[in-house]
């Protein structure tokens, strides 16, 4: 498989618990069915970035051992240009922390139906997987997935959209392990 910068992976943790966790509380609080947990962005056809303990560059062969269900997300509108600009953006913010406080927020944004709470933090240091790259295509292309500030993005908004917006995105692949 041939991947492109920007293209953006989005996962389900075959192993942690954290991983559990989150799909259980999402699945509890919404109505459509949440399958994905973790977002990543290629960087290149070897790697991607993410948001772990720090923001990260990893093997993307490596990681995709790690998931139960992956898939992977083309927004076809794209120039090379925007897609560099795009991976530069994520680049800029390898090493900082893991944005815990956001993770917390949007719990607080399931069990009270709104983005009120993940829209109070608009500083970029402090990301989790999602909004690391909802950040990165909203400030430079506009593009917010599912209509909603980058801040409050999790990775079934980022399903939801490329399953809706069907001219904008491709899904260059899905696949789950039994």
């Amino acid at each position: 498989m041939e991947f492109k910068p920007a293209d953006i992976i989005i996962t389900t943790d075959k192993k942690s618990l954290l991983s559990a966790a989150i799909l259980s509380v999402l699945n509890f609080f919404q109505s459509d069915e949440v399958r994905y947990q973790h977002a990543m962005l290629v960087v290149n056809d070897k790697l991607c970035i993410e948001a772990l303990n720090k923001i990260t560059f990893n093997y993307i062969e490596t990681r995709i051992k790690d998931f139960k269900r992956y898939k992977v997300i083309r927004h076809s509108g794209l120039t090379d240009e925007q897609r560099l600009c795009i991976v530069d953006r994520a680049k800029s913010l390898r090493g900082l922390d893991y944005g815990y406080v956001r993770l917390g927020l949007q719990l607080f944004d399931q069990i009270f139906s709104t983005n009120w709470f993940t829209k109070r933090i608009k500083d970029p240091n402090y990301q989790i997987c999602s909004s690391l790259v909802a950040w990165c295509y909203d400030v430079e292309t506009g593009v917010r997935f599912n209509g909603i500030n980058w801040s409050a993005v999790e990775p079934d908004d980022i399903d939801d959209e490329s399953l809706s917006s069907t001219t904008d995105f491709e899904t260059i692949l899905e696949w789950e392990k039994e």
